[in-house]
């Protein structure tokens, strides 16, 4: 028995669906007849069938005929019909063209060279008016292609259409005794003239390469054969009244004049999960892998996990190299959000012929190489394609590889089936076998979650994240799962009448129900967890080809705002319109997506809608946006800005300084300082060179610290830091800093011992943290300091109490003057003044750069000789013990010291104790000082503070 299998659809888009099983014994004919239209109704068998369709009332021009004709089955289907003009006078003929296959863009060539394009899914049809003229039809998949026309003055007619893959060098025709017949050639123009008959040849539009022709027979019976040194494709069509015809030849292989040429595959040997096709092994099949919400894992072979580790994990990579497979690594970073006992994906990786593409919380941008870069994008000529569909960025190689992330929660990874077994990760084995999922690099079987993605972790900058919830993994009362589950909440994706009843048999819903009931438990009934888990139900169904109408935002209590320029559509392209590909859409072969579209006029540029005179340039394959500049190489040689006039880039050759370095930071490429170099003033005050030069200086007046001299340089920003010390107690003898200052862009910003944990800007208090409004500078607080930041990477530090630190680039190299010197890398001149002469004392060079006398200050001890602690003193016990925690190779310091040399620190540190007493305010400025210049060069200082200690 043949076991037949009959899926028709219906209803409006083609959402509902029917399906008949019937079994037919040999011979056994099986009728269909429905008052609706049966097109798109599939058909498949255990066994070979012939199917015939056809309509018993015909009506084109006014009479009910009945025609029909059989079908050709869909592996003898081709994606490229020239279908000619098969009439002799008058008459309404059509080209109805049937998608097997969803997404599949078909192209109409009439007159030009630029075809009219449509996409259909599976089932859906299309109608090309033949009347006039014969039409060229291309596809991106297979398509049947049939001819139904009025024959006009005779009846109707319905035949298939030869594609050009099934053209023959002869043909055999059977015209039909008694009717006034037509035979219909298309033949190769190169070669038509050696076809027999008197033919007059017309060209096909768009490809010149093909002619066609009819000519009449009279009544003439058949079979008559057609030949010749031509690919040709033979018809005969006919008619009297209230009769009419049509039918293809018969194809007459033993006339092919050259064998049948060898089998490509014969001697190819493919993969498990592989077959051959055309000499080349391609996969079967693709599996997915899926890291969403909390994040709930889906491996490659189906196994359900969850995992709240916030390190960097290896999701899927090759474990197994194999020759012919390209190697590829996909890692995820994941963080906590709101509660510290869950996680969610932040950061995708996707490491692949030598490059990487990171996607972060930034949409419409990936950074590639760890440039910053805005979609679309493509890679070594396709090799790697970024593009952007609906809310997903979507990452994807020429081997398959598919990566997709939401720049929020949602990550799904889809390999094809030639990395059947050879992978590992977070994503599994993909070996079909979901009981052995929990297996490290080395192969070996692991017993729980944490222990196997343990061994995926791999190293970041991330000092705090950890592989497990601390030790307080939530749960969720089966009261408060009972209330998620309901229809109102989670449970509607899983309603049997709901908005997404239609995607059920091909989505099952359940797992996504549970994501969803875990996620919005464990916040606190969030609604935004809901409508992200349905948004991922909705996106999954979409993908398989289920569209889902739009009212699930409503019933779902899920509105969703678009950005200006956009509007919610629920099933819009998913190759939108953007600068960089503006016929997207109409060459889209994906299933539609629900998300924000831009308005009509409006195209996508990075993260936002524009319109259109307002886009930017594509310059290698990358987009930029209108004005933007960079640099068109990577040796910093090219810089380039995108011209929105002409839509092109200009670029001027350059590069960078002796100080600077081409490099990228930040995701930005440009050119960097080389290095940095910091000058300090802590304690008494004890003075730190640039160029690493000590010395103490303790005038109580308002000093330039550091400024620009050379002001010819436009790339260099002008600026002034200044210091005024203070005398503090009954010890006139020494000066601690009391003010700091700096002057940058028209602003003057102070911070001041007066003020401790304030500061002003051109006299007015803000609060921290503060950033400029053009994002020159920002203010903030770091532990006990007050820090302000320029964009051109001056840092300036002050502790409110005797501590400041000025950090300088590279750029400004031996281009300052003050007390932090000239930063020339010569120790030996550190004491130029002002007019460039080499001060006798630190006095003098101190008092060259005052900038001004303030009420009772002075530039010395008071005209006195400063006062010193000698050695017998200053070896005093009671100052050195104290400061011996710098030095103390098993103390809070040990672990600084192969950074800062903390023998000037000590020095400095008895020094002011003796001076102030043994006072602990000097030690703890000492230690601070120290401290302050070991985190500075990243060195490692343990706890020294306590509760009674420099607090």
């Amino acid at each position: 028995m043949n076991t037949i299998e009959i899926v028709s659809i219906s209803g409006f888009f083609g959402l509902l669906t029917k399906t008949k099983t019937i079994t037919l014994a040999p011979y056994e004919v099986y009728q269909l007849r429905s008052l609706i239209n049966l097109s798109g109704t599939k058909i498949k068998s255990t066994s070979p069938v012939a199917v015939l369709a056809g309509h018993e009332c015909s009506m084109i021009i006014g009479t009910c005929e009945h025609v029909y004709e059989q079908l050709v089955p869909i592996e003898s289907l081709s994606n490229e019909y020239l279908v000619p003009a098969m009439h002799q006078s008058f008459s309404k003929d059509t080209a109805y063209v049937v998608a097997p296959e969803d997404n599949t863009v078909v192209s109409i060539f009439n007159r030009h060279k630029y075809p009219q394009k449509r996409k259909l899914n599976s089932g859906e049809v299309l109608a090309v008016d033949l009347s006039r003229n014969a039409k060229l039809i291309q596809s991106s998949k297979n398509i049947m292609v049939m001819y139904f026309s009025s024959n006009f003055p005779n009846d109707e007619f319905l035949t298939n259409v030869i594609p050009t893959s099934e053209m023959s060098k002869s043909w055999n025709i059977h015209s039909q005794d008694g009717y006034d017949n037509t035979v219909v050639v298309v033949a190769e123009a190169a070669s038509a003239s050696t076809i027999s008959g008197s033919l007059k040849w017309k060209k096909f539009p768009a490809n010149d390469k093909f002619v066609w022709a009819t000519k009449s027979i009279g009544s003439q019976q058949g079979p008559i054969t057609i030949s010749g040194d031509s690919l040709m494709a033979a018809y005969v069509f006919g008619g009297k009244p209230r009769h009419g015809y049509a039918t293809t030849g018969v194809c007459n292989t033993v006339f092919t004049s050259t064998p049948p040429p060898a089998d490509p595959c014969e001697t190819v040997k493919c993969r498990q999960q592989e077959e051959c096709r055309k000499g080349v092994c391609v996969p079967t099949s693709t599996a997915t892998c899926q890291a969403v919400g909390d994040p709930h894992y889906k491996t490659f072979d189906g196994k359900l996990f969850d995992f709240q580790g916030t390190c960097t994990y290896v999701m899927a990579n090759n474990t197994k190299p194999q020759k012919g497979l390209t190697p590829f690594t996909i890692l995820a970073k994941n963080n906590h959000r709101g509660s510290k006992r869950v996680a969610y994906v932040r950061t995708v990786s996707v490491l692949v012929y030598n490059h990487t593409v990171v996607a972060g919380s930034q949409r419409g941008v990936v950074e590639f190489d760890g440039e910053n870069s805005y979609l679309p994008l493509t890679i070594d000529g396709g090799k790697i394609k970024v593009d952007q569909r609906g809310w997903n960025v979507i990452i994807s190689t020429d081997f398959g590889l598919e990566v997709k992330y939401d720049w929020n929660m949602m990550l799904y990874i889809t390999a094809p089936s030639s990395y059947f077994q050879t992978v590992g990760g977070l994503c599994g084995n993909y070996n079909g076998d979901r009981r052995d999922e929990y297996i490290d690099p080395k192969g070996k079987v692991l017993s729980n979650v944490i222990e196997f993605a343990k061994t995926w972790k791999v190293p970041d900058n991330d000092l705090f994240c950890n592989d497990d919830c601390n030790g307080q993994c939530p749960s969720c009362s089966l009261n408060l799962q009972e209330e998620y589950k309901r229809d109102t909440n989670c449970g509607v994706m899983a309603k049997t009448d709901g908005p997404f009843a239609n995607c059920h048999n091909t989505v099952d819903p359940h797992m996504y129900v549970d994501n969803c009931v875990y996620d919005v438990c464990i916040n606190n009934g969030i609604r935004n967890f809901l409508c992200n888990n349905i948004q991922s139900y909705v996106d999954a169904c979409m993908s398989a080809g289920i569209k889902i109408t739009g009212n699930w935002r409503t019933l779902s209590n899920c509105p969703l705002d678009c950005p200006v320029n956009m509007h919610y559509d629920a099933c819009g392209t998913a190759c939108a319109p953007s600068c960089a590909d503006r016929d997207g859409p109409a060459e889209c072969t994906l299933p539609c997506v629900d998300g924000c579209q831009c308005n009509a006029g409006f195209v996508r540029s990075g993260d936002e809608c524009i319109p259109v005179k307002k886009c930017g340039c594509t310059y290698k394959g990358r987009y930029y946006l209108a004005e933007q500049i960079f640099w068109g190489d990577n040796k910093c040689t090219e810089k380039c800005v995108c011209n929105p006039q002409t839509g092109k880039v200009d670029c001027t050759m350059t590069k960078c300084k002796k100080s600077q370095v081409c490099d990228t930071r930040n995701g930005v490429r440009d050119c960097y300082p080389m290095s940095y170099s910091t000058c300090q003033g802590a304690g008494d005050p004890h003075y730190r060179t640039f160029d690493g030069k000590a010395f103490d200086f303790q005038g109580t007046c308002t000093y330039y610290l550091s400024k620009l001299l050379n002001t010819a340089d436009p790339s260099l920003i002008p600026f002034e830091v200044l210091v005024k010390n203070e005398n503090r107690g009954r010890n006139m003898a020494v000066a601690y800093t009391k003010t700091v200052s700096l002057t940058v862009y028209g602003y003057t910003i102070v911070l001041s011992k007066d003020d401790p944990g304030k500061v002003k800007v051109n006299n007015l208090f803000v609060n921290l943290p503060f950033e400029q409004e053009d994002g020159r500078f920002s203010i903030f607080r770091s532990g006990y300091f007050g820090v302000i930041k320029t964009d051109f990477d001056l840092t300036l530090k002050f502790n409110w109490e005797s501590h400041v630190a000025l950090t300088l680039p590279s750029t400004y190299y031996s281009q300052v003057g003050g007390l932090c010197g000239n930063w020339n890398d010569n120790v030996n001149d550190e004491l130029l003044t002002p007019d460039k002469t080499l001060a006798a004392t630190p006095t003098i060079f101190g008092t060259s750069w005052k900038v001004k006398d303030d009420p009772g200050c002075s530039d010395g001890c008071q005209g006195k000789a400063c006062p010193k602690c000698d050695a017998m003193e200053r070896n005093k016990v009671t100052f050195t013990k104290p400061c011996s925690k710098i030095t103390d190779k098993q103390g809070p310091f040990k672990g600084c010291h192969n950074k800062v040399n903390p023998n000037q620190f000590y020095e400095d540190c008895v020094y002011d104790m003796c001076m102030y007493g043994g006072h602990s305010s000097a030690l703890c400025s000492a230690l601070s000082a120290y401290t302050a210049a070991c985190q500075d060069a990243l060195g490692q200082v343990e706890s020294w503070r306590t509760n009674s200690f420099c607090r």
